[in-house]
């Protein structure tokens, strides 16, 4: 990053019907915003919901795995003493539309990519959503052609006040049809308990222990978050030989050595806040299968899975997920379980409760760059103010 930058929000750019608060809103970039770390982790803590805030770690660590190249920016809000209030990562790439030089700014960060909620720690979150709205749209923002939500909710704060927003500029919206994002929520009492999983996994689930036994071969599930290092080659390795084929550069990228010292520091975290956690399935002392997934709070997000293809017929998959879900289910604490997005039948059948998401992406360009940069997202289409996916 460059040298340090500072943009204030000048109060003539928001939203006439928006209630004037004493919360500042500035825009950093460069040094800025490694100063501003502390705080921000100070401000995750008091959110204590994943909903809210990620922490600078997990933003850290969604910059390495997935953005790679480009410009971080941070809105930040302070009410009248200074304080820290709210928190909202950017990324502003070139990357996904390098021909023909367009520029995409998105939220970022590890739970972006669920909620695309504007984190917020004390302050009021609807006045504070309004006004970051209204900036992404303003001629402050960091220069981008296209605004692109990967996945946000459609019955949101967010999602309305940038579409209508958007709208009162004669600014294109695009947005895809539902998705869906599947979540368990274990059952409440004196022990913590899966409200799953459907009868249909559980005798499967009971068929894999016993076709495990049967093969002679010794299959054990533990968590190995604390001896990680020992075993983190091994999980990159699975990643790498699954994902990094199948997805090149769109992987969760466990075997590049950056997101493995980002990992790792997660994992030595011993606050609940926010924690990596890791599991493995061992065949004969081989790690066969991995789950890796970061607490925040009350949540737990669902990072990175796979499976070594050499011991798909002993279900070493399906054991650990049995195995693991039960384990994150009995932490203390613990309200959601967050499968994020997609809907494969192994989410659906552990889930107890879903929610639909959706992609959204807001043409800022003009001309023929603005009809360029439709074109380039071929599966959105045209909506409008008013409208609910989902509905």
């Amino acid at each position: 990053m460059g040298t340090a930058t500072t943009l204030r929000l000048a109060a003539a750019h928001l939203a006439p019907d928006v209630d004037v608060t004493p919360v500042t809103f500035d825009v950093l970039a460069g040094a800025a915003v490694e100063q501003v770390i502390p705080e921000w982790d100070a401000c995750s803590a008091r959110a204590g919901n994943s909903f809210l805030l990620s922490p600078w770690l997990a933003t850290a660590i969604w910059n390495m795995d997935v953005a790679r190249r480009g410009e971080l920016y941070l809105v930040t809000g302070r009410d009248a003493a200074g304080s820290l209030q709210t928190v909202f990562p950017l990324w502003l790439s070139r990357s996904r539309m390098p021909v023909l030089g367009l520029s995409t700014l998105q939220p970022l960060g590890l739970y972006a990519q669920e909620t695309s909620s504007v984190v917020v720690g004390e302050s009021d979150r609807a006045i504070a959503t309004d006004r970051v709205a209204e900036f992404l749209l303003a001629p402050e923002a960091p220069p981008y052609d296209v605004l692109h939500l990967p996945t946000i909710d459609p019955r949101g704060e967010l999602f309305a006040a940038l579409v209508a927003r958007a709208e009162r500029h004669a600014m294109p919206v695009l947005t895809s049809a539902p998705m869906i994002t599947a979540f368990i929520q274990p059952a409440r009492g004196p022990a913590q308990a899966l409200p799953g999983p459907s009868p249909r996994l559980r005798r499967n689930i009971r068929r894999a222990w016993r076709r495990a036994q049967k093969s002679g071969a010794e299959v054990v599930c533990r968590e190995i978050s604390w001896d990680w290092e020992a075993h983190q080659q091994a999980v990159a390795r699975i990643d790498s030989a699954r994902w990094g084929e199948a997805q090149p550069g769109s992987s969760y990228a466990l075997h590049d050595d950056g997101v493995q010292r980002l990992v790792a520091a997660a994992m030595g975290r011993l606050d609940r806040h926010f924690r990596a956690h890791a599991f493995a399935a061992f065949v004969d002392g081989e790690v066969a299968a991995y789950v890796i997934c970061f607490r925040s709070g009350p949540e737990v997000i669902l990072w990175s899975a796979s499976l070594d293809d050499r011991f798909r017929h002993l279900n070493a998959g399906m054991l650990l997920w049995d195995y693991c879900l039960h384990e994150i289910a009995g932490w203390p604490g613990v309200a959601r379980i967050n499968f994020s997005k997609g809907a494969e039948r192994y989410k659906l059948d552990w889930s107890d409760s879903a929610c639909g998401v959706c992609e959204l992406a807001i043409v800022r360009a003009t001309g023929l760059r603005r009809r360029r940069a439709i074109a380039r997202f071929p599966d959105l289409s045209p909506a409008s103010a008013g409208l609910h996916i989902g509905d």
